[in-house]
């Protein structure tokens, strides 16, 4: 399996927002971007989870 395009990381401070996530995704993608990695150092695991599914949620249906 071959992927083109860029490689995005949406890294965030702990404590970021969902809207600041996908504000970041969105310019990522709109970029090139087709693979996105969630960094968010020092969040705890419930707010990671959180972000990481709203993120999903938000690439699915663009295919990044």
């Amino acid at each position: 399996m071959t992927v083109r395009g860029l490689y995005g990381m949406v890294d965030l401070a702990a404590g970021a927002t969902g809207e600041s996530a996908l504000a970041l995704a969105a310019a990522l993608a709109d970029g090139g971007a087709r693979i996105l990695q969630l960094r968010c150092k020092g969040a705890d695991a419930r707010d990671l989870l959180a972000l990481a599914r709203g993120l999903a949620a938000w690439c699915k249906p663009r295919q990044v």
